[in-house]
């Protein structure tokens, strides 16, 4: 496998200056009644002590034999550009934290790339059909099912699957509140339809990773079948541009076309705890924030 320098230099420097894990890192020691110790403040990493001592070297070792998924992430821009080299190498170490199951970052950048594209058709697949989930669909989902070939597939099923109860709110108004500000003239939004025409994804980065972890008292563990539970989060950046037109269900208006770029952040979780039951889930988004786009001659060519 082929690394450049740079990517090479810029791991090794973040090694020496010893600052590879954020702050942001979390975990609990054993509920056995005892309280968890607070992170030294000497510790190079910041992590509780206790919870370190239990780990460090397993980790450690991941971090230094799986090293060249390191310089694969650097030289394939997984990174965000936004971000300094000491945090793309703790985005690194943090993806070896868990003891038994590896995330590929450039894996999961082409993941989210698919995802964004299906989650903007079901956004306004679900304002136009106007449609709430039946109640056996939303049984399936208060019960956990899993998603398979016989699963519904309508837009708001789809919606409230694949994002937290929080996030597939803010995902289904998102194209709502999109009908009302782009209204024909005379017409009432109630009969607006914004139909996505096309999607173009111009940046997906990773910007961040969070590490989780809970360890149980052995009462607890030999219950569970395991003595820690772990969950990674990763934070991507999406800028995107949306094609749409806007027509009516009764001929009011002339039809429109828009062109808008969207950028926002969806933070996608896991439980890592078992390689074989990862399941992401967007758990947090922020605002989308839109600004008309200007496209050139070429760029309306291309279109």
């Amino acid at each position: 496998m082929l690394v450049t320098r740079r990517g090479r230099r810029a791991f090794m420097r973040a090694m020496q200056q010893q600052r590879l894990v954020p702050r942001a890192f979390s975990s609990s020691s054993p509920s056995s009644g005892s309280s968890p110790q607070p992170p030294s403040p000497r510790h190079w990493s910041g992590i509780n002590t206790y919870y370190f001592s239990l780990r460090g070297l397993g980790i450690a070792t991941r971090v230094v034999s799986n090293m060249q998924d390191f310089f694969r992430f650097y030289d394939n821009g997984v990174f965000a550009k936004s971000i300094n080299d000491d945090a793309r190498s703790a985005m690194y170490v943090l993806t070896q934290f868990p003891a038994s199951t590896r995330v590929d970052l450039i894996e999961f950048k082409q993941a989210a790339e698919q995802v964004v594209h299906t989650v903007y058709e079901q956004m306004y697949a679900a304002s136009n059909s106007k449609q709430t989930i039946p109640k056996a669909q939303e049984e399936a989902l208060d019960s956990n099912a899993t998603v398979g070939a016989d699963a519904p597939t309508d837009p708001l099923w789809y919606l409230s699957s694949i994002a937290s109860d929080s996030c597939a709110e803010v995902l289904k108004s998102k194209a709502a509140m999109q009908t009302k500000r782009l209204a024909l003239k005379g017409a009432s939004p109630r009969t607006t339809r914004v139909i996505l025409e096309q999607l173009n994804v111009n940046r997906v980065e990773i910007a961040a990773v969070e590490y989780k972890s809970r360890r149980y008292g052995d009462e607890d563990a030999q219950q569970r079948g395991y003595d820690e539970e772990e969950w990674l989060e990763v934070h991507v950046q999406y800028d995107v541009t949306e094609h749409l037109q806007i027509t009516t269900t009764n001929g009011e208006g002339i039809d429109d076309r828009k062109t808008i770029n969207t950028t926002f952040t969806w933070t996608f979780e896991s439980n890592v705890t078992d390689p074989d039951e990862v399941d992401w889930q967007i758990v947090d988004t922020t605002p989308f924030t839109e600004t008309s786009a200007v496209l050139t001659p070429i760029k309306a060519a291309e279109k």
